[in-house]
């Protein structure tokens, strides 16, 4: 018998179907499924991820791009490959020119390239980089800084494959893993941007009136993403929490889109204003209508849209001669 699995915090019902006859099981939250992993028992964890990946198999990209490429890369804390990236080429036979490093959500403890296969084909057709879609270890399995390790060493590859330009992106705890790299990477990285940043270990926000969840609900998945991504570390420094950093000296320029329907909106806002104080590049979108995670939508929807339009006029703006 199969669990059922309430995904709470990414504000989705991801519940697994239950055979004809077959009692259904209580539902399981995020929480539980991660205490679960703590115990030795990965399987609703597990299971939870196979769900998530089952919403966007089958995505459809533009037909001039080239998908055939996965780049391996080793992080400093292992002698084995530790992630790959699926390269979106629109013209795979031309020299390494731009590329968008692009880093999924899933409050880092699921979630995988797929989900943002539509947003890293659209962007590769009709941005003029390459785009490379990351895939890094999660937690409990694997917490910091092994994800944010990921990305360090996903960059320095793409640097060593000849790329000149190379700019960061994410989405949620994606665009929170773009963030902390890029206080450190500092001008190796040509611009930065953030969809709906998960940027603080505070949570932060309110979920507006008539959504699923009540805000104790997010408060407690959220507190348990954090607990299981930050291990023994403190969930407070930089490399987990951007917005705590006491200096964003030479951070990228940076693009930040943040959703009016989405808790998270003020972690992006906040984290605008800091960069805009601190005398950094930085334009802040807010799309009234979205929830979170509208850049991985199964369809492309008006909010889609508007995001990827950010992002392309973004790009042109920083990759003009």
């Amino acid at each position: 018998m199969k669990p059922r699995i309430l995904l709470s915090f990414a504000l989705l019902l991801a519940a697994l179907p239950t055979a004809a006859g077959e009692e259904e099981s209580p539902i399981i939250t995020l929480p539980q499924a991660l205490e679960a992993a703590e115990q030795g028992n990965l399987r609703p964890l597990n299971e939870l991820r196979k769900t998530q990946d089952m919403m966007h198999e089958g995505a459809l990209l533009p037909e001039d791009v080239d998908t055939t490429l996965h780049v391996p890369f080793t992080a400093v804390d292992s002698m084995d490959p530790t992630g790959d990236m699926l390269m979106y080429r629109a013209h795979p036979s031309a020299a390494p020119g731009d590329v968008l490093l692009f880093l999924h959500g899933g409050s880092w403890v699921y979630g995988t390239p797929q989900q943002y296969h539509i947003l890293c084909g659209r962007a590769a057709a009709e941005g003029g980089v390459d785009v490379a879609n990351a895939a890094f270890r999660l937690a409990p399995e694997s917490p910091y800084p092994a994800a944010y390790n990921d990305v360090l060493a996903a960059v320095t590859t793409l640097e060593q494959m000849g790329y000149k330009r190379i700019f960061l992106a994410g989405a949620g705890t994606g665009a929170n893993l773009a963030a902390a790299a890029a206080l450190v990477l500092k001008k190796r990285v040509a611009g930065c941007i953030l969809y709906y940043p998960l940027l603080s270990a505070e949570p932060d926000g309110s979920i507006p009136t008539g959504e699923m969840l009540t805000d104790e609900e997010w408060r407690r998945d959220q507190k348990a993403c954090m607990r299981a991504y930050a291990g023994e570390h403190n969930p407070a420094e930089p490399g987990i929490s951007p917005l705590a950093a006491e200096s964003v000296e030479d951070f990228p320029p940076c693009l930040i889109v943040v959703a009016g329907c989405d808790p998270l909106r003020l972690h992006g806002t906040r984290f605008a204003q800091k960069l805009q104080t601190a005398g950094r590049e930085a334009l802040l979108l807010n799309i009234p209508t979205a929830h979170h995670h509208f850049m991985s939508p199964p369809l492309e929807t008006p909010e889609f849209e508007a995001g990827l339009d950010a992002l392309l006029r973004f790009l042109r703006q920083h990759t003009a001669p």
